[in-house]
């Protein structure tokens, strides 16, 4: 009986020591190598964390992934750079104290309690006590110069766009869209004293080579043999219309059937074509307005009217050459329009620059 009290208190004893012992397994320490530091210096902040040899340890505050040199305590207002020294020192008894020296950095004044630093060693959490430090502000006389200050140091091997001025890494999209308006108005300018106009004109067919094309994709359309013969009409006629109108210079889009044909018994060059163009247009009226079927003769007919009223109103190559002719003479009217316009302009400056030298010369 009196060998189980034994064994009973043993294990009372043991119970009662083990936390205190669990307790004394981490511990870290915290000071400073001088309450009192001067705003934008810096000091050492040494950290004594006791553990046992061969457990891992680390600091949490420095586990946070942030990617910047330095973390941040009290606000923004104490720094503690992720680069510091170390060193270790065996107690034995199979414990070691690891020496950290952290440089710390203060860029507000003010008087500040540093928060307990926490360490991690396996299990166990440790942490620190609390130091206090005052940041003294610096005091400047405005008048005077401001010495002991080093200039900005340039990162080696840093990117090609740290040689680069502030403003164009700030500011490139804006200088880019200046840049573009600026060659957008000097093509548009050359653009202008080259052709006369900012818009460029999209070349256009001679009045025969473009109702050609248009009768070879119309017939290629099958619009007729599909059923659309009122569709086959319209396109047809407004072909025929078109070309009369560059061609000869009649309104024939803008008039009734009667009234092209009014006109073409009157026009010299289209006289002769009258009857079979009036004999076109009736019909493609009855289809398009009387709604009426027109047999498949008719609808070849009526293309074989149009496409020979078009070939045989072909330009001649008299008239070809006359019209090359007269657009030379056109150009050069204008060129020489141009010429005297500048001629008018310089001479009118040089008249200014007389008057002004009369005037200095009667003063």
């Amino acid at each position: 009986m009196r060998y189980f009290q034994y064994i009973f208190l043993s294990l009372l004893v043991a119970v009662a020591f083990m936390p205190a012992a669990q307790a004394e397994r981490v511990t870290i320490k915290a000071r400073l190598d001088s309450a009192h530091l001067i705003m934008g210096k810096s000091t050492t902040l040494h950290l004594e964390v006791v553990k046992d040899r061969g457990t891992s340890g680390y600091f949490p505050m420095y586990a946070d992934g942030d990617h910047r040199s330095y973390v941040t305590l009290n606000g923004d207002s104490i720094e503690l750079s992720r680069k510091f020294d170390s060193d270790t020192v065996e107690l034995g008894s199979g414990r070691t104290q690891i020496n950290y020296r952290i440089p710390l950095q203060a860029f507000d004044s003010g008087y500040y309690y540093l928060p307990p630093i926490q360490y991690v060693a396996g299990v166990d959490t440790a942490s620190s006590n609390r130091v206090a430090l005052k940041v003294l502000p610096v005091n400047i006389d405005p008048k005077s110069n401001i010495e002991g200050f080093t200039d900005v140091a340039e990162t080696e091997n840093g990117p090609w766009t740290d040689k680069l001025p502030d403003f164009l890494i700030n500011y490139w999209w804006l200088i880019l869209a200046i840049l573009l308006v600026i060659g957008l108005a000097i093509f548009m300018f050359l653009r202008y004293k080259k052709t006369g106009s900012v818009i460029r004109k999209k070349p256009q067919l001679p009045p025969y080579e473009a109702a050609m094309k248009a009768l070879e994709e119309l017939k290629a359309r099958n619009l007729w043999e599909s059923g659309l013969v009122e569709e086959y009409f319209v396109d047809l006629t407004d072909i025929l219309r078109t070309y009369i109108d560059k061609r000869f210079h009649v309104s024939a889009p803008e008039m009734t059937t009667q009234q092209f044909l009014t006109e073409a018994m009157t026009n010299d060059r289209l006289r002769n074509h009258a009857d079979e163009l009036g004999r076109l247009l009736e019909l493609a009226d009855y289809v398009k307005f009387a709604r009426m079927q027109s047999l498949p003769d008719e609808n070849t007919e009526a293309f074989n009217i149009v496409k020979g009223f078009v070939e045989s109103t072909r330009p001649t190559p008299e008239e070809n050459a006359a019209k090359e002719a007269n657009s030379a003479e056109e150009a050069e009217m204008r060129m020489q329009g141009k010429t005297s316009l500048k001629a008018k302009r310089e001479k009118g400056s040089a008249q200014k620059r007389d008057n002004k030298r009369g005037k200095e010369a009667r003063r």
